[in-house]
């Protein structure tokens, strides 16, 4: 529709947080070298640098889910402190599994039990941290050789549920302890373009989740071969507080990670590129944050009836800043001119038909020659003659 905006984040704040990594380790994971490209990928120096920033306490915790549930990467679950541990890890841990994708039971365990833990509970409470799951997975859930994209649905709504709940507002919960979900796709999306139902909530239906064509095909050995689960991974996101990534290489895997790790802000400013009509009637923007918590503020633009905003000034990305409103003269004076010079016109005409036609001269009237009156009159003219 013509309109195109950007994001710019203003007051950056650092805040301890605790990151939980979910690796699918199941069976097809061995295919096409896709657990390499996760190693390579969460070894970026970006991505380290992400997950351990400078100036503020974090703890990364990596696990791998297959059909045998979540297990902690190694064997042991570990709350890496730093980028060489956190590397070591990695190099020495991570790899194929073998079994099923049970993706939705991993989040549920990530975003519940995991996070009761007394370990893990020392973290966010003594730490004050924030728990940020970042779950990867190259297809679908999957529990069995028969399950269809349909099959998922009643499970879908089981998992979204969970979130709604952990993340539900409460007087005597800290905010900063609500978990955000992440969720990053390895692969082709199965439905490219694909949008979530503005009305998106907790209960999707199978033709929102699979469309017509997808819903009674089997995942595996067939819809686990001709993309990812992308619509799932939406929902997951949008519930769970977070964004949703599908990419297919290790940068894309990296900028995704560093995505999910991103700094917060204080305030951001919403910048619009709209066509020029948007300015001639009222609309209304919104805007959603979500992260640990959700804050949400609509604001109606009322432009003049009448009269445009002043012209921006065009910067060499080809955005515009706001100028002084003097810079309305623009459209005034030439109104004013016009005015002004409507005051001339009769008096120009009238010159110019004298100095073509010359000056008349008014028509010659005769004078008047008064007469007098009548001398008065006196009683003897009225006596009788005899």
């Amino acid at each position: 529709d013509g309109i195109t905006y950007r994001v710019v984040p203003h007051s950056p704040v650092r805040s301890p947080q605790l990151f939980i990594l979910l690796i699918d380790g199941s069976s097809s994971m061995s295919e096409g070298r896709r657990m390499e490209k996760v190693r390579n990928a969460l070894l970026m120096p970006a991505v380290k640098k992400a997950f351990y920033p400078e100036d503020v306490k974090t703890r990364v915790a990596i696990f791998q889910f297959t059909d045998r549930g979540p297990v902690p990467l190694g064997g042991k679950l570990r709350l890496l402190e730093s980028k060489r541990e956190y590397s070591e890890h990695v190099r020495k841990h991570l790899r194929v599994l073998r079994g099923y994708t049970h993706l939705y039971d991993a989040i549920t365990y990530a975003t519940g039990s995991l996070l009761q833990l007394e370990e893990i509970k020392d973290q966010l409470i003594l730490h004050e941290m924030t728990p940020t799951i970042v779950a990867l997975t190259d297809g679908f859930n999957n529990m069995a050789a028969r399950d269809t994209c349909a099959s998922n649905v009643p499970r879908l709504k089981t998992l979204l549920t969970h979130l709604k709940n952990v993340r539900a507002p409460s007087d005597s919960t800290d905010p900063r302890s609500r978990p955000s979900v992440y969720t990053v796709g390895l692969g082709r999306p199965l439905r490219p373009g694909y949008r979530l139902p503005s009305d998106a909530g907790s209960s999707p239906r199978v033709n929102e989740l699979c469309g017509k064509r997808f819903a009674k095909r089997r995942i595996d050995g067939d819809l686990e071969r001709r993309g990812i689960d992308n619509a799932s991974l939406a929902w997951i996101a949008k519930v769970g507080g977070g964004d949703s990534f599908v990419r297919q290489d290790i940068a894309g895997l990296g900028a995704a990670f560093q995505g999910a790790a991103a700094e917060r802000f204080e305030w951001f400013e919403l910048q619009y590129r709209v066509p020029p009509f948007y300015l001639r009637r009222a609309f209304s923007t919104k805007l959603r944050l979500v992260s640990f918590a959700t804050a949400e503020a609509s604001v109606e633009i009322q432009p003049s009836a009448w009269l445009d905003a002043p012209p921006g000034k065009r910067l060499a990305d080809g955005w515009s800043e706001r100028r002084p409103f003097r810079y309305t003269a623009v459209v005034l004076m030439p109104f004013f001119g016009l005015m002004l010079s409507l005051s001339f016109v009769g008096a120009a005409v009238f010159n110019t038909r004298r100095a073509l036609f010359g000056r008349s001269r008014p028509p010659s009237i005769a004078p008047r020659v008064p007469v007098a009156p009548p001398p008065p009159s006196s009683p003897e003219d009225f006596e009788p003659r005899v």
